[in-house]
C-alpha cells in the first residue's frame, strides 16, 4: 500500500482489497488454532497492524460490520470498543460511532431481520453474504 491511511478517510477500493487480504490472513492465522485465537480480536488486530488503522476507526467498525458481523455496543474513552450481535447492539448499544452512522445501524436492521440468515458464532467470521 502506498502511503499512510489517515483516520476518518473514506475507505476505497484498494483498502478493501487488503481488508478482504487480512480476513483471509486472519483465517489462515485461525486454522487449527481457535483455541488461541479470537477471530474477531486477531482481525481487528490485523486490521490495525497492517492498515494503521485505529481500533475504533469507522473503516474498522465497518469493516467488523461487514466481515464478523459485529456491531458497537459501547465505545469505551480508550478507544476499546465492546461488540455484539446485530439485534444487541440495536436494543443496548450506547455508542455514538454505531447510532451516529445511518448506514451502519441500516446494515445491522438488515441483518437482524433475516430469519434465516446463519448468524456468525462468537469468534468466526461471517460468511452469509445474502444481505
Amino acid at each position: 500500500m502506498s502511503g499512510l491511511v489517515h483516520a476518518h478517510q473514506p475507505i476505497d477500493a484498494q483498502d478493501w482489497e487488503q481488508v478482504e487480504y487480512i480476513l483471509v490472513l486472519t483465517l489462515f492465522i485461525m486454522e487449527g488454532k481457535e483455541d488461541e485465537f479470537h477471530f474477531l480480536e486477531l482481525f481487528v488486530d490485523l486490521i490495525h497492524r497492517r492498515l494503521l488503522w485505529d481500533r475504533d476507526d469507522e473503516n474498522t467498525v465497518w469493516a467488523v460490520a461487514i466481515f464478523a458481523d459485529r456491531f458497537p455496543i459501547i465505545h469505551r474513552e480508550d478507544g476499546k470498543i465492546l461488540w455484539g450481535e446485530p439485534e444487541d447492539a440495536l436494543t443496548f448499544s450506547t455508542a455514538p460511532i454505531f447510532w451516529d452512522e445511518l448506514y451502519l445501524v441500516d446494515l445491522a436492521r438488515r441483518r437482524a431481520a433475516r430469519p434465516d440468515r446463519r448468524r456468525a458464532k462468537d469468534g468466526e467470521p461471517y460468511m452469509d453474504h445474502g444481505v
